[in-house]
């Protein structure tokens, strides 16, 4: 590429980098509307509850796995250099950001990328987000209704299966009433805070309620459980002040 006279060299791929990955019929295959989760290596340890996605503009890794990790790892956090923004368009500021080794590997096939990663926290399940940007790094196509995702090495093809674990806890329904009545019936979307429920309008159809029991305990990541949760919040949007006239005298 040439641009205001320098010159820059395209990139050259080995030819395993440039290996076709092709899925199977789904004659052959059952298809599935599961989250493809994975479990592989992140610094020499054993990471579960991998969520592979291509809808997250970041790679994220949430402060409860983040605290988990080898203290080298700890240390080379860094501070945050923009904020980041939720589904719902709600932005908040990331603990920091921090680069790992990745270890994506089945017998003897295996690939190893350093992936930069937000470090957030959150009362979600998962322990890691992958996105397109990881995706890119190993070369790999993730396919949810096939629950799996395929990648090149220098050894061949490899393909790593969903783990399939439901992370979505059961959500407890409301009891049945002769007399419905609107507004009364709780539900539990978070048993870490079983007295902090998601109230249900009784006069909904059943179906209803059901989409929305469902849409809150797939979202439980955003609401805000406790204080800590509450990071990222401008001074200008909440701030706690004294009511009081400032040109008053403190009386101890």
């Amino acid at each position: 590429m040439w641009h205001a006279g320098h010159v820059q060299k395209a990139e050259v791929l080995e030819e395993w980098e440039c290996a076709p990955l092709t899925f199977p019929a789904f004659w052959r295959v059952c298809p599935t509307d599961l989250p493809v989760t994975i479990t592989t290596t992140v610094r020499w340890c054993k990471v579960s509850r991998i969520y592979v996605v291509t809808g997250s503009a970041v790679d994220i890794l949430y402060e409860h796995c983040f605290l988990k990790l080898t203290q080298d790892v700890q240390d080379k956090l860094k501070p945050p250099l923009h904020p980041v923004a939720s589904f719902t368009g709600e932005t908040t500021w990331p603990l920091g950001r921090v680069n790992i080794d990745v270890t994506l590997e089945e017998d003897e096939k295996r690939r190893t990328v350093a992936l930069n990663f937000m470090v957030v926290r959150s009362q979600l399940k998962y322990n890691i987000i992958m996105g397109p940007e990881a995706l890119c790094e190993f070369d790999a196509i993730v396919s949810t209704v096939h629950g799996m995702m395929k990648f090149p090495t220098s050894l061949g093809v490899e393909t790593i299966y969903s783990d399939r674990i439901p992370i979505v806890g059961q959500v407890e329904q409301p009891l049945q009433r002769t007399a419905p009545v609107e507004h009364e019936g709780s539900v539990i979307i978070n048993h870490s805070f079983p007295k902090k429920t998601v109230q249900i309008g009784q006069t909904l159809s059943d179906a209803t309620k059901s989409v929305l029991c469902e849409l809150s305990a797939k979202n439980v990541d955003v609401f805000a459980w406790q204080e800590s949760d509450m990071t990222g919040v401008p001074r200008t949007v909440a701030e706690h002040r004294l009511n009081a006239n400032p040109s008053i005298t403190l009386v101890r």
